[in-house]
């Protein structure tokens, strides 16, 4: 008996990264039909888990003052203050990179609760700020036991914290979304990051393949 085969075969790959775990799963159907048959359907399936590998921080860093040059002064003050401390926790496979650098002018914070109060203003000079946000990033922590990732990240929040930045939405945010009724944040100040997330895709695709023959 002869068969005319037709084959077709998709590909689903589904990766979720959260805190401390990330899975990444494949799916193949090869489809056989001969005439009017039904035909024969074979699936495989490969499924990996995996942790992070990376894990990030967002610090912000900021120096206001009337003077332009005296908020930046402060700023570079904040910025040397902030990666001193943590070179001196001599963390493996740590950097650390500034982007998102503004330099804004606006009313203080007293000023815009004041506002958002309905409270009379009171005449105040423009303070000027310069501001960016420090990203800390260590490599290569798949192997760490969870509890000691966690007391490495405590070590570098605390830190930070102890220089005087501020972590997570800076105030300028948080009055931001207060006034725009949005008070849900999805921005994370830390993060768990699988890097390498197409290599293993690509590993369960290997498995399903497998599987399917």
């Amino acid at each position: 008996m002869s068969f005319r085969t037709a084959v077709s075969a998709a590909l689903i790959g589904l990766a979720t990264a959260m805190a401390l775990s990330a899975k990444t799963s494949a799916q193949t159907a090869l489809t056989t039909a001969a005439g009017g048959s039904d035909g024969i359907t074979v699936f495989g399936t490969g499924d990996l888990t995996t942790r992070p590998n990376w894990v990030e921080i967002d610090l912000n860093l900021s120096g206001k003052a009337e003077l332009t040059a005296d908020a930046l002064v402060k700023y570079r003050d904040a910025k040397k203050r902030v990666i001193e401390s943590l070179e001196k926790l001599n963390v493996k496979n740590l950097s650390m990179d500034e982007r998102g650098l503004t330099v804004s002018a606006g009313t203080p914070l007293e000023q815009q609760q004041r506002a958002m109060n309905g409270m009379p203003q009171v005449p105040t000079k423009t303070q000027i700020e310069v501001a960016s946000v420090l990203r800390v990033r260590v490599k290569d922590v798949r192997d760490l036991p969870p509890e000691d990732l966690i007391k490495t990240v405590g070590r570098l929040l605390d830190a930070a914290q102890d220089t005087g930045v501020s972590i997570g939405p800076s105030a300028a945010e948080v009055m931001r979304n207060m006034r725009y009724g949005n008070y849900t944040n999805n921005t994370s100040a830390v993060r768990f990051v699988v890097a390498d997330l197409a290599a293993i895709r690509e590993k369960a695709y290997e498995q399903l393949d497998q599987q399917a023959k």
